[in-house]
Order: structure tokens, then sequence, then C-alpha cells
């Protein structure tokens, strides 16, 4: 009887732990946002930014040097 218990337990907490953990997974997969209601951008996409607007600029230049 006792051991029929501890299984039971057992398996409640780990159904607990998992749901626990997706709800988790979920929070911190909101974005993060600024005091101003904005949203934050991680390091990675700032990067990304960065990058693009250089190839912009670089882009740019070459379109006004061929001019």
């Amino acid at each position: 009887m006792a051991k029929n218990i501890d299984d039971k337990f057992m398996d409640l907490m780990k159904e607990t732990n998992e749901k626990f953990d997706a709800l988790k997974n979920k929070i911190n997969n909101i974005p993060k946002m600024s005091k101003a209601g904005t949203r934050l951008i991680t390091k990675e996409e700032k990067e990304l930014i960065e990058n693009s607007k250089k190839e912009e600029n670089n882009s740019i230049e070459e379109k006004n040097t061929e001019e």
C-alpha cells in the first residue's frame, strides 16, 4: 500500500515538474519590455540589425562610386 502511494506521489511530482517547466519556458519566451513599453532586443538581434545596416550602407556606397 505504501509503495503504491509513493509511486502515485512520484508520478504527481513528475507531472507537476513537467507542467512547471513548460510554463517557465513560455514565460522565458515572452519578449522583454523596457520601461517605455517597447520591446527590448537581444544581442543577436542587435548584431543582425547592425550587420544589415552595414551591408546596406556598403551597397549604397558602391552605387555612389559607380555613378
